[in-house]
């Protein structure tokens, strides 16, 4: 008897973010009140960026994009996004990244109730540097798994560009940027996730922009129909 071959199907797209035909992505924002939040897709990228002015005192604002459909993980799902910190000269309260979840953010208001694996930038006081911070989520359960030296080391690094990749497979996670491995660690996500790519800020904050310029999908298993093999900006 032939034992069947396991299903080693490769579905993966590559999004250049210059373009909104695809329909691929659905603005959201959570958190306070900002006077004014851009989620902008052109010659760039996709440009990300938060007026916290109006917002209420002590509030996180967050905006960004969120695929329409979910992702499939199968055996192994792995996502690049290259991020462009556009670093302010205050970048305190400021972090961007992206962002992979069992529940969708217009599901998940509060950010507790799924689970989630997130890779970002961080604004380091008083605002001129910044850091890496991975972690993953289940529930209001936070695990780090990459602090960047923090809070030891407070200096933070002059990041500019940096290209941020998360990979799964069923209960393991991999984080890295610029290709090297920052950490190992496990996550609880279920087979449909969704992708998201974001920014934050604090309250009374002028926009402070950031741009994701490109981002590709591969994934891995027996379910690659909901990652569809799709061109760039398809």
């Amino acid at each position: 008897m032939t034992t069947p071959k396991p299903n080693t199907a490769v579905a993966a797209w590559r999004d250049d973010l210059r373009s909104e035909a695809s329909q691929r992505w659905e603005p959201w924002t959570r958190g306070g009140t900002p006077a004014a939040t851009t989620s902008t897709f052109d010659t760039s990228g996709l440009t990300l960026a938060l007026d916290t002015r109006g917002a209420d005192p002590g509030a996180v604002c967050a905006t960004g994009v969120c695929t329409r459909e979910p992702l499939e993980l199968g055996s192994r799902l792995t996502v690049r996004a290259t991020l462009d910190w556009r670093a302010p000269r205050n970048a305190c309260y400021r972090s961007a990244g992206l962002l992979l979840t069992s529940t969708p953010p217009g599901a998940d208001p509060d950010g507790v109730d799924g689970r989630a694996v997130w890779l970002e930038l961080v604004g380091v006081p008083p605002g001129e540097t910044a850091r890496l911070f991975a972690a993953s989520r289940k529930g209001p359960w936070v695990t780090p798994l990459f602090t960047d030296g923090w809070p030891a080391d407070r200096k933070g690094k002059p990041y500019r560009r940096v290209r941020l990749e998360v990979e799964l497979t069923a209960s393991d996670v991999v984080v890295r940027a610029d290709g090297a491995v920052l950490a190992r660690g496990q996550h609880s996500l279920g087979g449909r996730l969704w992708l998201v790519l974001y920014t934050q800020s604090h309250s009374n904050y002028a926009p402070r922009p950031v741009v994701f310029e490109a981002i590709t999908v591969e994934g891995v298993g027996s379910a690659p129909t909901t990652v569809a093999a799709l061109g760039p900006g398809s």
